[in-house]
């Protein structure tokens, strides 16, 4: 087991909050899996609030090697109305690939101004 001292922790705001048209994808910023390999969790902290009955907020990762072509990470995706959720970055599903990011959107209706998302990623490394 390893003690506090030999954790840190790093939150970043990835998408502020925001509402958008149904079906309208928001990216957040890639971030460098070179830089995290191998002792390293990631969670997209998702925030939904939503006041239009039919919307769900939608939230997966993303890889990609160049930044330009992304491609969605099966099973590693949120689909929900809930208020705060986590959503882990999984590793084993990652491949070789350099970077990730987080894609949100509302889903299911048109929205309404009152309909957003907001994502944050905490990084914990582990180890000195």
């Amino acid at each position: 087991m390893l003690d506090s001292e030999h954790v840190s922790t790093t939150i970043t705001n990835a998408l502020p909050t925001a509402t958008t048209a149904n079906g309208t994808e928001r990216f957040g910023p890639p971030i460098n899996l070179e830089l995290l390999r191998p002792r390293c969790e990631i969670i997209a902290e998702c925030k939904t609030t939503v006041v239009t009955v039919a919307v769900v907020g939608f939230y997966r990762w993303q890889v990609s090697d160049d930044g330009v072509v992304w491609y969605d990470l099966e099973g590693a995706e949120r689909r929900d109305r809930t208020l705060l959720g986590p959503l882990p970055f999984p590793w084993w599903a990652a491949g070789g690939f350099k970077l990730a990011r987080v894609a949100a959107m509302l889903t299911g209706a048109t929205t309404w101004r009152e309909d957003t998302t907001a994502v944050r990623y905490h990084t914990r490394r582990y180890g000195s």
